[in-house]
C-alpha cells in the first residue's frame, strides 16, 4: 500500500512540476505590498450628530513574486507592440449580453492574510460558488496537504507561497477536499484555524491523513482550461478574451492569475469605479513598466461578471470602457467591499492563466 501511495503521489507531482517552471516566468516566493482599505466603523464621541466617516488605512498583503525570464519579458513587450491598446477596446463579436453578474452563492469575501496563498483562495472560492454550499472548502487543509506534497518533491508548490490555479484544481481533482466544518471541529494536522495574521503555515498533512477525511466534490464540478500558463508566451489575447466572456454569460465563474504592478498605488489598482482604488486599468506608466520588463508581481482572483458599458476614468481624464468584476481575497475592507474590477485592456495584456469552473446540472 505504501509503495502504491508513493507511486500515485510521484506521478501526480511530476505531472504538475512542468507548470511550476514555465519558460517565460517562474514563481520565486512572495513579495509584500500595501493596499488601501476602508474601515467600516470609526470612533465617534458620545452625543455627536456628525455621521461617521470611513477611515482609509493600508493593509499589507503578500503577492506572488513572478520572475520573468528574458524570453518572458520579450513576449510581454511584444504583446503591447503587436496590439496597440486603442485596438483592444472593441466588444466581443459574438452575440453575448452586454453585462453579466454571477453570484458567489453565499461564499463570503475571504482573507488570505499574511500568506501568498491567493491561488488556493481563488480556486476554492470559485469551486464553492459552483458547488453552492456556501463557505465549504477548507483552504487550510488543502494548503497543509500541499506542504506535504512539496516535502515529497521541493519543485512542487505547496500553495502557501504561490502556485497556479491549474495545479491547485488538479490537486483537488486528484485527492479531493476537506470541509471547513471538519477543520473547525477536528483540526487539520493539529491546526484548527487558518493563520490570517500569523506567518506560520500550519503542519504538513500527509496523504494518508488527508484521504481519511477528504471527499470528492469534482463529481459535481469540472473545469476547463481557457488559458494555461504553459501557453502564455504564444497565446493571443483575442482568442481567450471571448471565451472568458462566454463562460461568464453561461453563468460560470473563472479562477485566474494576472500580473500586477506593485510599484503603483494599490498594486496597480489605480482606478476608482465604485470605491477608491478598486480597479486595475492600463495607464501609460504601467504600460511603460511592462515594456521594460519590470513588472514582477502576480495574483489570483475569481472573475464573476463583466460590463461592456462600465467606464473608469483615470487621473488624466482618460476613459477605460469595459470591466470585469472580480472577487478578491484581501478581506471585506479592501476594494469595493472585497470586490474589484479590471478593464478589458488590462486583462488582455496581463492575464497569465484562466480556468473555467463548470457546475454540472
Amino acid at each position: 500500500m505504501k509503495k502504491l501511495i508513493i507511486a500515485l503521489v510521484s506521478t501526480f507531482i511530476l505531472g504538475n512540476i512542468a507548470l511550476a517552471g514555465n519558460t517565460n516566468f517562474k514563481v520565486t516566493g512572495t513579495i509584500p505590498a500595501n493596499v488601501p482599505i476602508t474601515k467600516k466603523y470609526t470612533y465617534r464621541p458620545k452625543n455627536s450628530l456628525k455621521p461617521q466617516k470611513p477611515v482609509v488605512r493600508h493593509k499589507q498583503i503578500q503577492l506572488m513574486h513572478i520572475e520573468l525570464t528574458e524570453q518572458g519579458k520579450k513576449a510581454l513587450a511584444k504583446r503591447f507592440n503587436k496590439q496597440p491598446v486603442k485596438m483592444l477596446r472593441s466588444a466581443a463579436k459574438e452575440s453575448l449580453p452586454s453585462s453579466v453578474a454571477n453570484k458567489m452563492n453565499q461564499v463570503p469575501v475571504l482573507d488570505q492574510g499574511a500568506h501568498g496563498s491567493c491561488v488556493t483562495f481563488a480556486s476554492t472560492a470559485a469551486l464553492d460558488a459552483a458547488y453552492a454550499h456556501g463557505d465549504y472548502i477548507s483552504q487550510l487543509c488543502n494548503l497543509e496537504f500541499g506542504a506535504w506534497l512539496e516535502q515529497q518533491n521541493q519543485k512542487y508548490p505547496s500553495g502557501w507561497n504561490g502556485s497556479w490555479n491549474q495545479i491547485v484544481l488538479g490537486q483537488i481533482q486528484e485527492f479531493g477536499i476537506i470541509s471547513k466544518d471538519y477543520q473547525e471541529k477536528n483540526g487539520c494536522a493539529g491546526v484548527f484555524e487558518y493563520p490570517v495574521n500569523d506567518t506560520e503555515t500550519g503542519n504538513p498533512m500527509s496523504l494518508i491523513d488527508f484521504s481519511r477525511h477528504s471527499e470528492n466534490i469534482m463529481a459535481d464540478i469540472s473545469f476547463d482550461i481557457v488559458l494555461s500558463v504553459e501557453d502564455w508566451g504564444t497565446s493571443d489575447p483575442e482568442d481567450y478574451f471571448p471565451k472568458v466572456k462566454k463562460a461568464l454569460a453561461e453563468g460560470q465563474r473563472l479562477a485566474f492569475g494576472t500580473l500586477l504592478d506593485d510599484s503603483q498605488i494599490g498594486v496597480g489598482a489605480v482606478g476608482s469605479y465604485k470605491a477608491a482604488n478598486d480597479s486595475w486599468i492600463l495607464t501609460p506608466i504601467i504600460e511603460k513598466h511592462a515594456k521594460e520588463g519590470s513588472i514582477r508581481a502576480g495574483h489570483a482572483m475569481v472573475i464573476t461578471g463583466y460590463d461592456d458599458n462600465a467606464v473608469v476614468t483615470d487621473s488624466d481624464g482618460k476613459e477605460h470602457k469595459g470591466l470585469f468584476t472580480l472577487r478578491n481575497s484581501w478581506g471585506e475592507e479592501a476594494g469595493d467591499q472585497g470586490n474589484y474590477y479590471m478593464s478589458y485592456d488590462y486583462f488582455k495584456m496581463f492575464l497569465l492563466e484562466a480556468i473555467d469552473i463548470i457546475p454540472h446540472a
